[in-house]
């Protein structure tokens, strides 16, 4: 524990005091005291130190031709269409004429005006274009790199995606080779990656080992060995033979790839080599470095064997960030946590024995600045009394990151700019004599275009507000156009790419346009991503909308649906009236869909039931609210894809034990006439409650004895075994009671027999066709849905009453909110009688199997995530919350899972639930779900007290022999289910040592060995 004095020491910085490490008694006056003569005493600096704005030097260098030219004969700054115009009227000479052309080029500035963002999960890094514009590729945490092909800059096209298999914390760099087929990315490791860039080559990259000990003549005094080393910067030479890298070992390392051997390995600077590069593309001999001590060295190629460098640039008084070639052999541009970017020129470097005679020189700054979690203090900054750069530019910020800065392409811009991105969330472009030519607000460009979702880092923490760090810009080689690689979103957690164009009129219409959100695979997803408010040449609404006229009933659509073999389903769904509407949220109604069937034709209602054509002529259309959306699910109605309808079999059959068998039995008595519930576990309900259940025909044996807890519902439904053929079958319960529900009853099953499968778990409906019907041509029919659930309740547990059928809407505060578990009040409503009747057959309320799983999958996830969580580190639901270790946990099983569902090829062609798994949304379920839950036991604890089995085989089970099968790893949910089993078992064996001598001859697998209750 820390001493006062330790505290006060460590306040003023005086981290090596005697103070500080032995913690001796001192008076704490004093060393205030000191401090504060410490703080009076120090030197005003002259607040004109700042390099003067427009630069000289810089001013040279734009007359020399070598950036670029400039407009002698005008007195005012032309706009781009006028230069255009006297292009094309041959207005001058021909020397004015060339030097107009090249200020058109110089003029097309990109601006703020985003024309596409790309969205990724994690921040990137950087983001590149090739030399030739036909390529980009993107460095995101999640260590991949994405190629897209841009050799039309509006129309990219991603083709490839390699990853980096050992990498630590981020990917940190990557180079491409000039003839562009090898793109070489590191992390904070020893290795570097090269992988093909052709889309036909799936091999895996291969690697190159850079940490081959190291030399030891060069090892800094008192070490020994060189331990591993991470990657901060890599580069092909100009000859695509050699990478060069930047390490954290304070070295440089060159590496010649034909021969796979590292040539150098030269401990150059006294901190970490942040950057790295060539001096002139066609040529590997000079090289320049970048580092942390403040410096930028010169390397000779063939000299590197000495360990010495050719010379030095000083004029930092903080690290260097980044390193940027010109590319002609003479300029170099840094970037450094000072907040300055230099410009230099190799004429002026300074030997290397004039830079080792003045070491004490080399730094001027001590305040210790960390530029990763602090603002800079300008009271710091002070000229380097060496400085030999040529032109310095201030203005953005380098913090948080590596912040990288380069020089504009020759043929677009005539390299006239500099520029670099800023963790303030801009991009600033200077002119040569540090004056800002522009600056690109990807901030204000991106602002709120990913919708708000929870991170896998902040999984139940409350998201702060959009933050953007611009961390690479790329300039198109040919192109007006600038790409923006950021660190992105809602606590910065996320990433985009920003396409930023030259666009002087918002509303031309001459250039082809993109302005949309897309995920990293260049795929829009409306429920991700929305529209920038900066979008290229976009339109304002207009705040008069109507609503389409309505459309007769009697004109309806039949869409065919995708299905498995076993269930062939088509669907039929009259147009909308209007989509959600700005009155409807407003009046606590969803927009009104009509459905109709084969059986309840629309065009065949009575007229009671149709809405009069005076009430739609008189309803005044709502303003609809824009990017609103429906506040409830809204199932499609289906039905048998038969040419000749066939009026359904006014019987059903349910078997279940819970209490959702007895409530679909209560409201189906009224539609079918013949309801038989197989069997359910006995608990007394009031007549009142299930009154229909009264009403049953003598036939129909509802009720069973009742069972000892634990007991599978085998031994309770082999009465049942045997009887007339089940037309409809409703199966309630979870994975194992469903099964053995199913195996009883197999034999009054045929092919004409449709079985609703309502369980949670997945896997279920396998097992029952390759271990009950085998696969037989006589199997029956399945189809998946809760039925109940999906028609009666959304995820607000609103009610969804009926007006008319084929008419619904969502009411709500005009009684309290109800539960779900208190069907009392669900039942004594006639409108949800009404509206299970409107349904008068089962298949009208089933869906395809992608939306059956978008709409269970939160549920399902939940037990198969957060349950055993829970158990395992023995929590209750309020407790995840605020457990570091759950969380992790819980995030870690999440994401295998999520990448399974998306690579499941059943789901392949249901872009739906795709985009679903990868959103959000579950996380945000997960999170609502445990509030909610806050005062409820855990169900899978009860379960493994009581001994009862758990559905473990139908949820993780399910996703680890999927998983194992397609290849994926699922170590998480292999590890989480063998410790839940081992749990179970040690219960077993806890709850079988109570066991009465007199009851141990009976059979523990039929469930007895508990004690039954005391009646």
């Amino acid at each position: 524990m820390l001493t006062s004095e330790q505290v006060t020491a460590m306040l003023m910085g005086n981290l090596d005091s005697p103070e500080m490490i032995s913690g001796n008694n001192l008076d704490v006056e004093d060393l205030l005291n000191g401090w504060g003569r410490m703080r009076r005493g120090r030197r005003t600096k002259d607040p004109n130190r700042f390099p003067k704005v427009p630069s000289e030097e810089g001013i040279k260098l734009m007359c020399t031709g070598a950036f670029g030219t400039n407009d002698y004969g005008s007195r005012w700054p032309k706009k781009v269409p006028r230069r255009l115009l006297d292009r094309e009227l041959g207005i001058g000479s021909l020397g004015e004429r060339k030097r107009n052309c090249e200020l058109v080029t110089q003029a097309l500035i990109p601006g703020t005006t985003v024309e596409k963002i790309i969205h990724y999960d994690d921040p990137v890094y950087s983001g590149q274009f090739s030399d030739d514009g036909n390529f980009f590729f993107s460095c995101c945490q999640d260590f991949r790199v994405r190629m897209y092909d841009t050799s039309n800059p509006y129309n990219w096209t991603h083709y490839k995606t390699v990853s980096y298999p050992w990498g630590q914390w981020t990917l940190t760099d990557a180079s491409l080779s000039p003839d562009n087929r090898w793109l070489a990315y590191a992390s904070i490791q020893s290795m570097v990656s090269i992988a093909p860039t052709d889309p036909n080559d799936t091999g895996d990259p291969y690697t190159l080992e850079l940490d081959d000990g190291g030399d030891e003549r060069l090892m800094p005094e008192g070490e020994t060995r060189r331990g591993r080393f991470g990657i901060w910067s890599i580069r092909f030479s100009g000859d695509g033979r050699e990478l060069v890298a930047g390490t954290s070992s304070n070295s440089l390392v060159v590496y010649d790839i034909e021969s796979r051997r590292v040539l150098h390995h030269v401990v150059g600077h006294d901190d970490h080599v942040n950057a790295v590069c060539f001096a002139d593309k066609q040529s590997p001999h000079i090289l320049y470095s970048g580092s942390d001590d403040g410096t930028l060295k010169v390397w000779d190629r063939r000299s590197l064997r000495d360990g010495r460098e050719a010379g030095a640039f000083v004029g930092h008084i903080e690290g260097i960030t980044y390193v940027d070639s010109k590319g002609d052999g003479r300029y170099i541009l840094s970037n450094g946590k000072d907040q300055s970017m230099k410009l230099w020129d190799l004429r002026k470097v300074m030997s290397a024995s004039d830079f080792n005679a003045h070491p004490q020189e080399r730094y001027v700054n001590t305040s210790g600045f960390d530029y990763r979690g602090e603002a800079y203090d300008d009271a710091n900054w002070d000229v380097h009394p060496r400085d030999n750069s040529v032109v310095t530019f201030r203005g953005h910020k380098v913090l948080r990151t590596l912040i990288r800065c380069h020089f504009s392409p020759p043929s677009a811009t005539n390299s006239r700019y500099v520029y670099s991105g800023s963790s303030d969330g801009k991009v600033y472009i200077w002119n040569m004599d540090a004056t800002l030519a522009g600056t690109i607000d990807v901030h204000k460009a991106t602002m709120a275009t990913r919708r708000v979702d929870r991170y896998t880092r902040l999984l139940f923490e409350p998201p702060s507000g959009w933050g953007t760090c611009v961390r690479d810009a790329s300039w198109h080689p040919s192109a007006p156009m600038i790409v923006a690689s950021a660190w992105n979103g809602y606590s910065m957690a996320r990433g985009t790419c920003s396409v930023h164009a030259f666009n002087e009129g918002p509303d031309d219409e001459a250039e082809p346009f993109m302005r949309r959100s897309v995920d990293a695979m260049l795929n829009p997803n409306p429920e991700a991503f929305s529209e920038s408010s900066n979008v290229a040449r976009r339109k304002s609404p207009s705040k008069n909308l109507s609503l389409p006229a309505p459309v007769p009933e009697s004109h309806c659509t039949v869409v065919k649906v995708d299905a498995p073999s076993t269930l062939r389903l088509s669907a039929r769904i009259s147009q909308c009236l209007s989509p959600c509407t700005r009155g409807s949220i407003n009046n606590c109604r969803a927009s009104r869909r009509h459905y109709s069937s084969l059986t309840t034709p629309l065009t065949t209602l009575n007229d009671t039931h149709k809405p009069s054509e005076a009430l739609l002529s008189t309803r005044t259309p709502p303003q609809p609210l824009l990017g609103s959306r429906p506040l409830f699910y809204e199932p499609p109605v289906l039905f048998p894809d038969d040419p000749d309808p066939v009026p359904p079999t006014n019987k059903i059959h349910i078997i279940g034990q819970d209490e959702r068998s007895r409530f679909i039995a209560h409201v189906l008595s009224n539609v079918y006439e013949s309801v038989e519930l197989l069997g359910w576990k006995n608990e007394y309900s009031s007549p009142k409650k299930y009154p229909n259940l009264l009403r049953s025909k003598p036939e129909s044996p509802w009720s069973i004895p009742d069972r000892y807890p634990g007991a599978p519902i085998l031994p309770s439904l082999l009465q049942h075994s045997k009887g007339p053929r089940i037309d409809k079958l409703v199966v309630t319960g979870h994975g194992h009671e469903a099964f053995e529900a199913l195996e009883v009853v197999k034999d009054r099953c045929d092919k004409d027999t449709t079985i609703c499968l309502l369980n949670d778990g997945l896997g279920v409906l396998e097992d029952v066709r390759e271990k009950i019907f085998k696969e037989s041509d006589t199997a029956p029919q399945f189809v998946l849905g809760h039925m109940s659930h999906r028609l009666v309740f959304n995820r607000r547990y609103d009610t969804v009453t009926q007006l008319r059928p084929g008419l619904m809407k969502l009411t709500f505060d005009q009684e309290p909110r109800m539960r779900v578990k208190d069907m009392q009040k669900v039942v004594t409503r006639p409108d949800l009688v009404h509206m299970l009747e409107d349904a008068q057959d089962l298949n009208t309320s089933l869906t395809t199997f992608d939306k059956w799983l978008q709409f269970k999958l939160p549920s399902v996830l939940f037990d198969a995530v957060v349950d055993p969580v829970c158990v395992l580190l023995d929590l209750a639901y309020e407790d995840v919350l605020q457990n570091s270790r759950a969380q992790r946990t819980v995030h870690d099983l999440l994401d295998e899972i999520v990448n399974l569902l998306i690579h499941l090829p059943e789901l392949q062609d249901s872009d739906v639930l795709r985009l679903y798994a990868r959103s959000e949304v579950l996380r945000i379920f997960m999170s609502r779900r445990i509030l909610a839950k806050t005062h409820e036991p855990v169900r899978l604890g009860l379960q493994l007290m009581m001994g009862k089995r758990t559905d473990l085989t139908y949820l993780n089970g399910f996703f680890i022999r999927r998983g194992h099968n397609l290849g994926i790893d699922m170590r998480m949910n292999i590890m989480m289910k063998n410790m839940i089993e081992a749990k179970h078992s040690k219960a077993l064996e806890r709850l079988n040592s109570f066991v009465p001598v007199e009851e141990t001859s009976i059979p523990s697998d039929l469930g007895l060995r508990y004690r039954p209750p005391r009646r």
